[in-house]
């Protein structure tokens, strides 16, 4: 599987791979981080952090530090909606769209 394949994948589950340096950061709804999931990313971290360095998609190299550990659906929070409580930035966009 390529790590394109896999940072689609990730995305099409709600979620959304980032770098913090060279760790990745994965924030996808609690109950779509599966156990089968977890290994694919441990299997093929090598290669999604050079796709995601090459492809730009990280261009600072560095993720955004979570503003609270976690948000409602258990990712880390990226930050603050409306109502003053934190989001991942999942959960902000679908804030955003719905209000």
């Amino acid at each position: 599987m390529s790590a394109q394949i896999i940072v689609k994948r990730i995305e099409k589950l709600g979620g959304k791979i980032v770098l913090d340096g060279d760790e990745l950061v994965v924030c996808v709804p609690q109950k779509a981080l599966t156990p089968g999931l977890k290994e694919i990313l441990r299997k093929h971290k090598l290669e999604i952090v050079a796709y995601l360095k090459s492809s730009g998609q990280d261009p600072d190299g560095a993720a955004m530090p979570p503003t609270d550990p976690a948000c409602p659906c258990g990712c880390p929070a990226w930050g603050r909606g409306r109502d003053g409580l934190s989001y991942c930035w999942a959960c902000l966009a679908l804030q955003a769209m719905t209000h």
